[in-house]
């Protein structure tokens, strides 16, 4: 990818950040009233104006360097595959297994899979880090903060 192709899709993640952030977020996330510094919609706008903020500093930074027509491997060969087939496994986890199987079961088989995929060869290690990651999750979400996870027959 030349610094050009780069730089023009830097801009654009900023550019796409900016028109989600003004046309269709707010159309998602309710308005509170009142007051309150910290609204349901803080977080969400604070993470895309980073997002915005980042990819345009990089989108400026590239622009700035002088040979402008060099080439540079956007990923490793191999690496855009393993991308799309992780973005594959979390759109089936959200859309489908959350709701066949519930948060807790489909979770831990999402964790213990990408784990492996992504080159863990010990499987003790794998289910060790996704029950403790569910774990805390559970321990914060659920008990703490009396958040409800979705449920099926398992869990």
């Amino acid at each position: 990818m030349t610094r050009n192709r780069e730089a023009v899709f830097f801009l654009s993640i900023g550019l796409l950040g900016i028109i989600c952030g003004i046309f269709i977020f707010p159309s998602y996330i309710p308005d509170v009233q009142g007051k309150a510094l910290i609204t349901p919609g803080f977080f969400p706008f604070l993470a895309l104006f980073i997002i915005i903020i980042s990819s345009l500093a990089e989108a400026f930074s590239i622009m700035k360097k002088k040979d402008k027509t060099e080439k540079r491997k956007f990923w490793e060969k191999g690496k855009a595959k393993q991308a799309a087939i992780i973005i594959a496994i979390f759109v089936i986890y959200v859309f489908i297994a959350i709701n066949l199987l519930g948060f807790y079961l489909a979770s831990l088989l999402l964790l213990v899979g990408v784990i492996r995929y992504l080159g863990e060869k010990r499987w003790w290690l794998s289910l060790l880090i996704s029950v403790g990651v569910i774990g805390v999750i559970h321990l914060l979400f659920n008990m703490q903060l009396g958040v409800n996870f979705p449920s099926s027959i398992f869990f």
